[in-house]
């Protein structure tokens, strides 16, 4: 039987077949790109290198210290950008040469990867200027020393405000 030979409906049929060929070939396609775009993006997640932080420890006037701890040790570089764009790179941690009463967001990276991002405002050079505080406590992994802590009636949150 030769494709002259064909019935109208088995015309109609070789097309819808070969219809439903193209579809199933491009809907494979289609998992296989999904399937690899996993393997290559999603799933190969590396484990959070800071076992603590980062947070910030410190600020004056014109400096700021961010604190962590890295398990194993890896190197940490801290970048704060203030609100001019001027960036500021640190790999101790400690930021210098900030502005006083300017509000700066700062990123941990390690390996040339954003792991945390956080901001700071660094106090007023004028004495007298309204100053708020938040102050968090973290009584950390339930060991004893935190239990004495919570026993101890420490505050977990305050608000104070001076304006």
């Amino acid at each position: 039987m030769t494709g002259t030979d064909l019935t109208g409906r088995e015309r109609v049929l070789r097309r819808w077949l070969i219809a439903l060929a193209t579809i199933a070939g491009v809907m494979l396609i289609l998992v296989m790109a999904v399937v690899l775009y996993w393997l290559r993006f999603v799933l190969p997640t590396e484990p959070d290198p800071f076992t603590r932080g980062p947070w910030v420890a410190q600020v004056s006037e014109t400096s700021a210290r961010i604190a962590w701890q890295v398990d194993p040790e890896q190197a940490v570089q801290v970048r704060a950008t203030g609100p001019d764009g001027r960036t500021i790179t640190a790999r101790d941690g400690r930021l210098t040469g900030l502005a006083p009463g300017t509000r700066y967001g700062w990123v941990a990276d390690t390996a040339g990867t954003a792991r945390a991002f956080g901001s700071l405002t660094t106090p007023p050079a004028t004495a007298g200027a309204p100053v708020r505080f938040i102050i968090t406590g973290d009584y950390g992994v339930g060991g004893e020393d935190e239990a004495a802590g919570a026993d101890a009636g420490h505050v977990g949150l305050l608000v104070w405000g001076s304006g």
